[in-house]
């Protein structure tokens, strides 16, 4: 019997004006400070903004938002903070807090990864990537690569949501 695997989508859980500036601010507290945190999570902001009706809410359109990010694939501090006001939100400086713990890696064969991972999800089939890479502590790349080969072998099956 084939595992399930849940693949999740931001853009799900973006319903309302709050949501999406609750995800924006929560981008802006995890970027590694190259932005490419940032601008992916505008782009879900984007298609969440034509997907939810929330197009209207913002005195930014979807397709404004998208020219904006897309225009050179850059993000510079300017266009960020352009952004957050035309959500209705300002960026302030505050403290940084103490560092979040990080997360060493192991290096392990793509043999054994895929083991471990075939065995974590017969355990708990629900599972998204970055919890799989996190409790194993596989790197992500290598995760989403082995699942997306073991769904395309049939041995484990996502739910398209």
């Amino acid at each position: 019997m084939a595992e399930r695997f849940i693949r999740w989508d931001p853009v799900n859980y973006l319903h309302t004006e709050e949501d999406i500036r609750g995800y924006f601010v929560a981008a802006m507290e995890e970027d590694e400070g190259d932005g490419r945190l940032i601008l992916v999570v505008l782009k879900n902001i984007a298609r969440a903004m034509d997907e939810k009706g929330l197009a209207g809410a913002f005195a930014i359109s979807s397709k404004e938002l998208r020219d904006t990010i897309s225009a050179d694939g850059c993000l510079s501090f300017a266009t960020v903070f352009g952004i957050a006001r035309s959500l209705g939100m300002s960026l302030t400086a505050v403290p940084a807090e103490d560092s979040p713990e990080e997360i060493c890696y192991r290096t392990v064969s793509r043999e054994v990864a895929q083991g471990e991972i075939l065995e974590l999800l017969t355990v708990e089939p629900d599972l998204c990537y970055d919890d799989i890479s996190d409790r194993l502590r596989i790197e992500f790349e290598m995760v989403v690569d082995i699942c997306l080969e073991l769904e395309y072998e049939g041995a484990i099956k996502a739910d398209a949501q």
